[in-house]
């Protein structure tokens, strides 16, 4: 990710977000809330999703597809893979 620099799309709710983290330069912008903002996120940059553990990041990619965005990933294990893997995690203050 640090290569392509992707817009880098967090869907958790945003409990999770603030308690748990979030990974540098992530924008939050809750699944559910994804139909009322889709000019937020920009169609011509590499997309990836995550949440905390992939179905989220799953429905999202799936629904952001259907809205004919292009070049999507679902990070596989959301946060919790992130985590496990000894990356970097960014909290608010």
């Amino acid at each position: 990710m640090q290569e392509e620099s992707p817009f880098i799309l967090d869907v958790r709710d945003i409990r999770n977000y603030r308690e748990i983290g979030y990974i540098h330069g992530a924008h939050h912008i809750y699944v559910g809330e994804l139909p009322k903002t889709l000019a937020e996120i920009p169609r011509n940059e590499p997309i990836v999703v995550y949440c905390d553990a992939g179905w989220k990041g799953s429905l999202a990619a799936s629904y952001l597809a259907k809205n004919r965005f292009h070049h999507i990933t679902n990070m596989l294990g959301g946060m919790q893979a992130w985590k496990r893997a000894g990356f970097p995690v960014e909290k608010l203050l």
